[in-house]
């Protein structure tokens, strides 16, 4: 499914990023993931497809879960050579016995194998990739989730290389041209020309979340515009009075009970993502008109969640991680550039942690601006800015 790819995504960045495990490993699973994505996912008119079936058609006619995706050693040495079939069995382990509900085919678990090299690893994958394409393919669930695209792009926007990027752009079209709309709106799903209905509030905030942190990694204005107006909607749409946010609109039709989401599920719960939102959006504009308003809403929304907090915390570490970002100080890298970004910028980007952004644009803004010099930055914590730098050197966290 697309939403679980989405939120391992990050883990395995930010693992990279702290260096946490095989930085082997972690680069690896993102370099695949992408393939996937790019290979299988995208649907041609901007968006990610949901899901892959688990079931296909075993060659009898009959429908089996798991036989596009399971081997057993006999269609691993019909697919390679001899030698190379006992290097993937080993390195895949396939056995006879197989490990996958006692049908004699083995799900694929790696192994270390030392006397095969990474080059050879990836020509045989290749080989094995290319030969399980002319199996009977799963169906594919071809409908865009704006939830699960939205947090798609909030991938992507902390990933490098030119794959990340044209999956993220394919991604932030179908985000722009359908799933969102200039007031604000965003609709649930769509599939082909067919437009789902009104979105929930999972939809909105993942929405917005995504649009921001690309429009702000790409320096794409329309993004950032569309986060803003999708945020304003969903904040006079979604929020109770009494503090935090109903998972619906009153304009959702007759329900027998207006819902919340905020305990975390197989995904984080959708008041969460809304902190989040309000804490980035604090984050990259601390003294915005709107700022009061936003943190208002924010911290409405965890107060009313005291005691359940308190209580049964495990079950909100998405918002207990999402508050702690609401109270922290940020760190904001603001660089106005010719056009040509100063090279240690990649550095600065790929080593930002938690409550710290690199915001790199053509664009000039109150008090930044490059003059005649090709770039300049400034180092600004909340609403306070230490003196302009244009030394690469200093370009550091």
């Amino acid at each position: 499914m697309l939403y679980d790819n989405a939120l391992l995504l990050p883990i395995h960045s930010r693992a990279l990023r702290d260096g946490v495990g095989d930085k082997l490993v972690h680069q690896r699973v993102i370099q695949l993931t992408l393939e996937w994505l790019k290979r299988e996912m995208l649907d041609p008119n901007g968006g990610v497809w949901s899901t892959l079936d688990a079931d296909s058609d075993d060659g009898t006619g009959h429908k089996e879960e798991g036989v596009f995706y399971v081997w057993t050693p006999e269609q691993i040495e019909s697919a390679l050579r001899v030698q190379d079939g006992e290097l993937a069995c080993s390195r895949w382990t396939i056995t006879k016995e197989g490990n996958f509900e006692n049908s004699g085919s083995s799900v694929l678990a790696l192994s270390d194998v030392e006397e095969l090299s990474a080059e050879k690893e990836e020509k045989i994958r290749l080989t094995l990739l290319e030969n399980r394409a002319e199996r009977a393919r799963p169906g594919t669930d071809d409908k865009v989730l704006t939830t699960w695209n939205g947090m798609l792009l909030v991938a992507l926007s902390e990933l490098e290389g030119d794959l990340a990027s044209q999956i993220g752009e394919h991604t932030a079209q179908g985000l722009l041209e359908r799933s969102t709309n200039e007031d604000g709106s965003v609709l649930r799903t769509w599939r082909g020309e067919i437009d789902g209905g009104p979105g929930f509030l999972d939809d909105y905030a993942w929405a917005a979340l995504g649009l921001l942190n690309w429009g702000i990694t790409t320096d794409n204005k329309t993004c950032i515009k569309r986060a803003l107006s999708i945020t304003k909607r969903l904040l006079k749409e979604f929020s109770d009075t009494e503090g935090g946010f109903w998972l619906s609109t009153s304009n959702h039709g007759e329900l027998p009970i207006r819902q919340r989401c905020e305990t975390d599920s197989a995904v984080p719960g959708s008041t969460s993502i809304v902190v989040r939102l309000i804490s980035n959006l604090l984050g990259i504009w601390p003294a915005h008109e709107e700022s009061d308003s936003w943190r208002t809403y924010a911290v409405d929304s965890i107060s009313k969640l005291g005691d359940g907090l308190k209580q049964r915390g495990p079950a909100y570490w998405s918002l207990l991680n999402a508050s702690q970002d609401l109270l922290r100080p940020w760190a904001v890298w603001h660089i106005h550039h010719d056009g040509t970004e100063p090279k240690e910028l990649k550095k600065l980007r790929r080593t930002a942690g938690d409550c710290q952004i690199v915001i790199s644009t053509q664009s000039s803004s109150e008090g930044k601006d490059r003059g005649d010099a090709p770039w300049m930055a400034w180092l600004c914590e909340g609403m306070t800015c230490k003196p302009p730098i244009t030394k690469s050197s200093d370009l550091s966290w």
